[in-house]
């Protein structure tokens, strides 16, 4: 058995009742040698293998205003189309690579459950702040935060 959880762990997470079932996982034949139900509770909020930072936000709509981000389909960061034809080279990195930087980012967003609008936003990739969203060809400082 791994300290702070395995891969049996983490299938485990994804099934439903974690308690019970880590619980389970974690008892052996002598009760002395079973891990409590606080340790286990440890494991998975503290460093351990499930520990998750946050990870939802707001995300405002141009059209529709601000909604859950589930609402909404991430259409990736904003890159510079080539502007004459492409090599094969050019266009494989155009299509399959991105910068992915920590920090502030533009994106394109799709609203999925909404008007069904593509636009764009500008949020800070380290923690989900969204600093502004506008409709494509909108002057920089006409968007909604």
């Amino acid at each position: 058995m791994q300290p702070f959880g395995g891969a049996a762990e983490v299938q485990l997470l994804r099934d439903g009742d974690e308690v019970t079932q880590l619980t389970k996982f974690h008892e052996t034949d002598s009760p002395n040698d079973s891990i409590e139900l606080n340790n286990i509770l440890d494991t998975i909020t503290g460093t351990g293998v499930a520990s998750v930072g946050k990870v939802s936000f707001l995300l405002t709509c141009p059209n529709c205003g601000t909604r859950e981000v589930t609402d909404f389909g991430y259409g990736g960061e904003i890159s510079a189309r080539p502007t004459e034809r492409p090599t094969l080279k050019q266009l494989g990195e155009y299509n399959y690579f991105r910068r992915n930087r920590a920090g502030v980012q533009r994106e394109w967003w799709f609203h999925r459950a909404g008007c069904r609008a593509w636009f764009i936003a500008e949020r800070d990739t380290t923690t989900n702040e969204v600093l502004l969203t506008e409709l494509p060809g909108e002057p920089r400082d006409g968007g909604a935060a």
